[in-house]
């Protein structure tokens, strides 16, 4: 069974996107909560106010550049971000959208801990499954464990 986390989450162009999994705690993707009209049984999911989301748990370790409220702060309203996201960690799938805006993330928390956030990130359409990102220039792909060789 392969559990969820540590997960990838890049966000921006793919030639400079940065992976800010190492601040979630939970991430899922959630699909459109279909619409019913009372006497009419027909799914209006499609609609354009209604649509795909990924909602997650991020943590607030430090306000400083690199960290994932961070760029949520500096980007607050920037349209049409790129996302490729795995909730299973360097894994097979991926999956990739645009975010509509990006939304304004809460700060604070209890006294003597690293403060969290909940916050929805609204897709534009529904995501695809894409192959492994490359990962941009300077960074290191994910790398399989090397099989022990015998000496000798």
């Amino acid at each position: 069974m392969t559990l969820v986390g540590p997960c990838v989450l890049l966000l921006g162009d793919a030639a400079t996107a940065i992976d800010y999994g190492d601040f979630v705690t939970n991430i899922v993707q959630n699909a459109p909560q279909p619409i019913v009209l009372p006497a009419i049984n027909r799914d209006y999911s499609d609609s354009p106010t209604r649509g795909y989301t990924i909602t997650l748990t991020g943590v607030q370790e430090t306000l400083d550049d690199g960290t994932l409220w961070r760029y949520l702060w500096d980007n607050f309203n920037d349209t049409d971000v790129p996302v490729t996201w795995s909730p299973m960690g360097d894994g097979e799938v991926y999956f990739a959208g645009l975010i509509a805006s990006i939304p304004d993330p809460s700060v604070g928390g209890a006294a003597n801990q690293h403060g969290t956030f909940d916050i929805t990130l609204t897709l534009v359409a529904r995501p695809t499954i894409v192959p492994a990102p490359t990962p941009p220039e300077g960074l290191a792909a994910p790398v399989a464990e090397a099989e022990e060789v015998p000496a000798g």
